[in-house]
């Protein structure tokens, strides 16, 4: 893993962050571990994860693809600057509950935010300019009622006319 070493030994939480997920947690640590870049992010981050801050973090992801001249039409960008979002915002979540930051209710709260927005974003992508009068996406299971887990997939139906 490439973490900035220098800034972990001068910035204790961070350090601890790392140290505590790595023996807590298998998933995450893995998750970390293949993405040591979005890790790296998370561990120095200071925001508390929110549903308003995981929305917000599917925004950004698209825009800074888009700030890096990547074709906005492209659905391999779209998809990979969704995949990013979703892994930041489960890594960073994932921390914070933890260290006891957020409760787990507050947690499922955050990921059921980012689920939804990555599925509102890909179906404006996939809509395009076409009028979506008819179509309903409907959520269901965990997603319904906002009991996303870190490992949880989305129970979806899209309905149309």
């Amino acid at each position: 893993m490439l973490f900035r070493s220098h800034a972990l030994s001068e910035d204790p939480r961070a350090c601890r962050r790392l140290v505590t997920v790595m023996g807590a947690s298998a998933f995450l640590g893995s998750a970390i571990a293949n993405r040591p870049e979005l890790g790296d992010d998370a561990l120095f981050s200071r925001v508390i994860p929110t549903p308003s801050s995981a929305r917000a973090t599917v925004r950004s992801e698209l825009a800074a693809a888009r700030a890096a001249g990547e074709a906005e039409d492209d659905a391999d960008v779209l998809v990979g600057a969704l995949r990013r979002a979703q892994a930041r915002t489960t890594i960073e979540v994932g921390l914070a509950d933890l260290a006891g930051e957020i409760d787990t209710r507050d947690a499922s709260l955050a990921l059921a935010a980012v689920a939804d927005e990555v599925l509102e974003r890909a179906l404006a992508h996939t809509m395009g300019a076409n009028d979506a009068r008819g179509l309903a996406v409907i959520a269901m299971g965990k997603l319904g009622g906002q009991e996303i887990g870190y490992g949880s997939d989305l129970d979806v139906i899209f309905v149309f006319d």
